[in-house]
């Protein structure tokens, strides 16, 4: 069985880029199973039927079941705190202007903020991410994997593809959000 570990945050918190640097011949991670899982009991089989060592999920939206998935499943889990206002402002770099979006992401916070002193939890604040904090960060989920590539990484500009993601929100089932927050 796999160790699971989940990285959550706001979009647009470097999600996609540590799904990257944490996936190794030992370990992998999703980023946004969201955009084409259906429910709950596929989420879970994600994280427990893998033959890799570390089974990892960066998603910004299951953050809103951080309570479930820390209660069922008990992974580590790393918080990349940032604020509303720079979310909401690459977000604007990207044309992307939604007025459900505001709520959301305040919601999520909210949830994320509940949870960051739990003991299987870690935060690093945006404005903190460097060489060491990510390396430990990466060490501490996935305990005696080696990262050779890291430094490499850290020069790297990994980030989901815009045209992919209008995409992927258009047709995306949202069992995860809260009813009070779908439009």
């Amino acid at each position: 069985m796999s160790t699971p570990f989940f990285i959550t945050g706001l979009p647009r918190s470097r999600t996609a880029w540590f799904s990257v640097a944490t996936s190794t011949p030992e370990s992998v991670c999703h980023h946004e199973p969201t955009a084409w899982l259906s429910d709950w009991p596929e989420l879970v089989r994600l994280w427990t039927e893998s033959k890799f060592r570390y089974v990892g999920i960066s998603d910004s939206g299951l953050g809103m079941l951080l309570p479930s998935i820390l209660d069922e499943l008990r992974p580590r889990t790393l918080i990349i705190r940032r604020s509303v206002d720079q979310v909401e402002e690459s977000f604007h770099r990207y044309g992307i202007h939604n007025p459900i979006m505001r709520k959301r992401l305040e919601a999520l916070q909210e949830m994320l903020r509940l949870y960051e002193n739990h003991p299987l939890v870690r935060v690093i604040p945006y404005n903190e991410l460097s060489y060491w904090t990510i390396s430990d960060a990466i060490d501490w989920l996935t305990p005696g994997t080696s990262q050779p590539m890291l430094h490499q990484l850290m020069h790297l500009n990994i980030q989901s593809d815009l045209g992919y993601n209008v995409e992927m929100a258009h047709g995306v089932n949202e069992w995860w959000v809260p009813d009070e927050l779908k439009e």
